[in-house]
């Protein structure tokens, strides 16, 4: 899927006006997105119905960093970063494991499905979720 490295990740939507984002909509087991930093669009990334890895992304500057539906992925290394609304968002029955990210200054850092906004220590405690840190 999107695949850059530490020393040159892909970098989508820094020079442009607000855009859409990325949809996923049904991917494979194992799709990736790995080293990608994604800028300025409605929602960063929208997964549905897509058990993908997230890995050492960045959503910065997005209205919503990542808004997953009914999807289970694993988000890891990932940075949320100022986003004007959510740095990542559940929706119908999305269970992601969410393990040692970085929630930077977001309106709200985290809202779960079932329980609303939570707290990034609330989060921790949830299921397999481990090692997020939040920075104000």
């Amino acid at each position: 899927m999107g695949m850059g490295t530490a020393e040159q990740p892909v970098i989508i939507g820094a020079k442009t006006p607000t855009w859409g984002g990325i949809r996923l909509i049904s991917t494979n087991t194992g799709s990736t997105l790995q080293y990608v930093r994604i800028y300025a669009a409605t929602a960063g990334l929208v997964a549905a119905e897509s058990d993908l890895t997230v890995e050492d992304c960045l959503f910065a500057h997005n209205r919503i960093g990542i808004h997953l539906l009914n999807s289970a992925p694993l988000l890891t290394g990932c940075i949320f970063q100022e986003n004007l609304v959510y740095g990542v968002k559940e929706d119908n029955g999305a269970t992601p494991t969410v393990i040692d990210c970085s929630f930077i200054r977001n309106t709200i850092d985290y809202y779960e499905d079932l329980l609303g906004i939570i707290r990034i220590e609330q989060l921790n405690e949830l299921d397999s979720n481990q090692e997020n840190t939040v920075v104000r």
